[in-house]
């Protein structure tokens, strides 16, 4: 059981059980690895550098400390109140931001980047990889590829784009704010808020549990093939204005969702979804079949 300080400049350390690297400020540390029972802290004016943490390791970045492409795998864990950089989260990897913000993370399949209270900047989420945003929390120009998935439960997410078979689920108490659907899906369940959606490509769904949760929200490039899909919501009727779709309730209530972009010479239609549901779709011109879209249902 060793403690290590830097400085001096560490470089290439291994930490097992009971080892600890303390990175002070102006301090640094170069590819260190982090076993079972290991511990680095990098605490303010401190960096560490390529960083690997395996099973049972643990590195902890302290408020104005700063930690630049670490490599978490199964088993290992980094919680930031610093800055992390970079870092990439593998199979069973856990990185767990607090009141820090991270960049440009890659969350691979099985890894997890949570956010609870701090901030997640351009995350790219791929096959099999989680981002959760809660507590607060943010994340900002996060991408989801496919497979990949974002739930946003107590927090806001801005900016996020979901690809074909991504997926973004907006639970009770969180916001999504100018997603772009490229392809992909996004799921509002009850309690949950999308202000603003771009679709971009021609397969796009946006999943409603209950109309109010877009209420007042933004629809930009809206082209055939691209839904909205009222999830367990039956019995609405359709009317549109310049720039605004007005959708009512059987109940009389009646939810404003305003249009920018829609493709030329086509008009919205409410078909059922198959699933005790109802889309609101556009109509083709006239002439031009639709080639289909596919739900991906949570």
């Amino acid at each position: 059981m060793t403690t290590y300080t830097a400085p001096p400049t560490q470089n290439d350390l291994v930490l097992h059980a009971g080892d600890h690297l303390n990175v002070a400020a102006k301090g640094q540390a170069f590819e260190t690895s982090i076993h079972n029972g290991g511990v680095e802290s990098v605490l303010s004016g401190g960096e560490s550098w390529g960083t690997t943490i395996h099973n049972g390791g643990l590195e902890l970045v302290f408020a104005g400390g700063r930690d630049i492409e670490t490599t978490i795998n199964h088993g290992g864990s980094e919680f930031v109140d610093g800055e992390s950089i970079r870092p990439t989260i593998n199979n069973g990897g856990v990185i767990h931001i607090i009141n820090g913000e991270v960049y440009g993370a890659t969350v691979n399949y099985g890894g997890r980047e949570l956010v609870s209270g701090g901030k997640s900047i351009n995350a790219d989420i791929h096959d099999g990889g989680l981002e959760i945003v809660d507590k607060g929390g943010s994340s900002t120009g996060t991408t989801i590829h496919d497979g990949g998935r974002e739930d946003v439960r107590t927090g806001t997410s801005t900016d996020t784009t979901i690809h074909r078979g991504g997926l973004e689920v907006v639970y009770n108490g969180g916001t999504a704010v100018s997603t772009t659907i490229a392809n992909g899906v996004e799921t509002v369940r009850e309690g949950g808020k999308a202000d603003s959606i771009t679709f971009e490509g021609s397969h796009g769904t946006l999943n409603l549990s209950n109309p109010a949760e877009f209420d007042g929200g933004t629809v930009n490039n809206w082209h055939v093939g691209d839904v909205i899909d009222f999830v367990n919501t039956t019995g609405l009727t359709l009317f549109q204005t310049p720039g605004v779709l007005h959708v009512e309730t059987a109940g009389g209530t009646d939810y404003n969702y305003f249009t920018k972009g829609q493709q030329a010479n086509t008009t919205f239609n409410l078909v059922s979804d198959g699933h005790g549901g109802t889309d609101l779709v556009l109509t083709p011109p006239l002439g031009v079949a639709d080639s289909g879209h596919h739900h991906l249902f949570v």
